[in-house]
């Protein structure tokens, strides 16, 4: 585990979540994609785990429909990641990764201004 999910053994995550989340990541790492998102969402189905959890949750199945080209769901996964974090860390992570999105889309202005946002939480989020 990295990052943010270091933490989640002090957060009381259900364990059938955590379960799934785990999952889900060794799906992501085979690039068994639309297992992965069916394993996130089985985890995101347990709503009183921490909002660390589940924007990171929301934030690995995001990345997943980034990676089968399913930008709107990406998109929409990313946003609510970020509207439920408020963790700095997490927050620049997931407006990198609607940068992404913006930018494979080919609007490069918004990907600009949201990877210059990330960029910035990213840099407060490491004071």
């Amino acid at each position: 585990m990295s990052g943010v999910s270091q933490i989640f053994p002090q957060l009381n995550i259900p364990p059938e979540a955590l379960q799934a989340y785990q999952t889900g990541n060794a799906s992501e790492e085979q690039h068994q994609y639309a297992e992965a998102i069916e394993a996130y969402a089985h985890a995101l189905t347990f709503t009183d785990a921490s909002t660390i959890f589940l924007s990171r949750v929301l934030d690995k199945r995001g990345s997943c429909y980034w990676f089968l080209g399913q930008y709107e769901q990406a998109a929409r996964d990313f946003q609510r990641a970020l509207e439920i974090s408020d963790d700095p860390g997490q927050q620049a992570r997931c407006r990198a990764r609607l940068g992404e999105v913006a930018d494979a889309r080919g609007w490069y202005d918004e990907a600009l201004q949201l990877y210059q946002t990330a960029l910035q939480e990213g840099l407060t989020a490491n004071d």
